[in-house]
């Protein structure tokens, strides 16, 4: 006789699912399918990070970062006008970084925390919110959050690369 546990099995047609006790298999053969353990989901400031890498190493050469890095404030300001309307990097131009609702929605699903505070500092209001919820306009809410982490984004790669150079 074997016996097994359901709490955390993800079998919806197992008559024991989500119940947390010991049972016994039927017929010796456990009928429990955990969930993979996921793949750790970027936040939106580390996402965005990677990106803004990416789009600087493109826009410039390494002299040329080395020499706007003197004037850090100056370049700083310059990479928020270029990339905040870059859709690779927040999406803001076109309105999606993803041009795919769903993927959009992972997003969100994985980093709602930083969602909510970003419709809270730009003053989203709430029958915005909820018309863009109804209508499942999560690219609405992943581009926000993506202009919301923009700035910092810029920052602590600016502070990556000074470090690098020093």
């Amino acid at each position: 006789m074997k016996y097994d546990n359901c709490k955390n099995c993800q079998n919806r047609n197992c008559e024991h699912f989500g119940k947390d006790r010991e049972f016994v298999c039927i017929n010796g053969i456990s009928c429990k399918i955990e969930k993979a353990e996921e793949e750790k989901k970027m936040t939106y400031l580390e996402q965005i990070k990677v990106d803004i890498m990416k789009a600087i190493k493109s826009e410039y050469s390494m002299d040329e970062i080395m020499e706007k890095m003197e004037d850090r404030d100056s370049f700083q300001e310059e990479l928020d006008e270029l990339l905040w309307t870059d859709d690779a990097v927040t999406g803001n131009g076109s309105g999606s970084y993803t041009f795919d609702r769903s993927k959009a929605q992972e997003f969100v699903l994985a980093d709602i925390e930083t969602v909510q505070e970003a419709l809270r500092e730009f003053c989203v209001e709430a029958d915005t919110i909820a018309k863009k919820f109804l209508e499942s306009d999560w690219e609405y809410f992943d581009v926000t959050a993506r202009c919301y982490v923009l700035g910092m984004g810029i920052s602590e790669v600016l502070d990556e690369i000074e470090a690098k150079a020093a």
